[in-house]
């Protein structure tokens, strides 16, 4: 599963990701990613991961030499406060008009029912399931 979405965000970089394509058409002026891996969470409900943090770096990776500033956490860095500290409180800040951001995120998800609608979560290194 994951080659194929290494795949697929690789196809998706070499259009408007690309330095070449922002050289000559500069629709993002600057852009910059949140990359998390968590192979090993702090509580027992939740698994441990083989690879989680491998493919994040070699997202990570791949996001970097395509020009993105990138901010990668992983396992016990990657906690509900250090994430939100990367989004609100270091890209946040420097966000213009014509930015962009990319969310990544190999580890844990879960879903929680919400009225009619069921939403996808990104579990953090400690998060606590609930319901």
């Amino acid at each position: 599963m994951l080659k194929l979405l290494i795949m697929i965000l690789a196809f998706s970089i070499s259009g408007p990701f690309s330095t070449a394509y922002a050289a000559t058409n500069p629709f993002y002026t600057r852009s910059y990613a949140v990359v998390v891996g968590i192979d090993q969470y702090q509580l027992d409900h939740w698994h441990p991961l083989g690879y989680a943090v491998k493919d994040a770096k070699g997202v990570a990776k791949l996001l970097s030499e395509k020009g993105l500033e990138v901010i990668e956490l992983y396992d016990d860095r990657a906690t509900r406060q250090q994430i939100l500290t990367a989004l609100q409180g270091k890209i946040a800040p420097k966000l213009g008009k014509n930015d962009r951001v990319v969310f990544f995120l190999a580890g844990h998800g879960y879903t929680r029912k919400a009225g009619r609608q069921r939403l996808g979560l990104c579990c953090a290194v400690r998060w606590r399931r609930s319901g």
